[in-house]
């Protein structure tokens, strides 16, 4: 009876082991998705900036909330200051001047940057090279 009640509890020490490294291992995963969340929250604009547009391939405007989310204001940056075209991709730099060797850039999607830069059509995320910050666009 004693044997089997030392075995009863290495089996409950056992089973709490893994629950405690199972909570341990959801809490890391949901950390780490919501870290991602916020860092694409502080980087991107598109969530507190409505009205956007393309002038001349590489300006865009947009109207933008302040930080206190109660004023909206026009806003433009010079994505030239944001992007750059890399081997025919376009990418997230700053003092990038993509427009030196892309043409035909407009919108997509709203925030989806689409020029040819040599290798066809590239596509750019402008939500990962531009941000909103207390109501102005700027490069991060």
């Amino acid at each position: 009876m004693e044997s089997r009640l030392v075995e009863i509890n290495i089996e409950l020490r056992q089973w709490s082991y893994k629950m405690q490294f199972s909570l341990l291992s959801a809490v890391s995963i949901a950390l780490a998705l919501a870290s991602q969340v916020v860092a694409k929250e502080q980087n991107g604009f598109i969530n507190s900036c409505d009205g956007l547009s393309l002038a001349s391939g590489h300006i865009l405007f947009a109207t933008c909330v302040d930080a206190a989310g109660t004023a909206s204001q026009s806003s433009s940056v010079d994505l030239n200051n944001c992007v750059a075209n890399i081997g025919g991709n376009l990418e997230c730099t700053i003092n990038g001047q993509y427009a030196r060797s892309c043409s035909g850039c407009q919108l997509q999607d709203t925030d989806i940057l689409s020029c040819n830069c040599g290798a066809g059509i590239t596509l750019k995320d402008l939500n990962d090279c531009v941000s909103n910050t207390n109501g102005q666009l700027t490069c991060p």
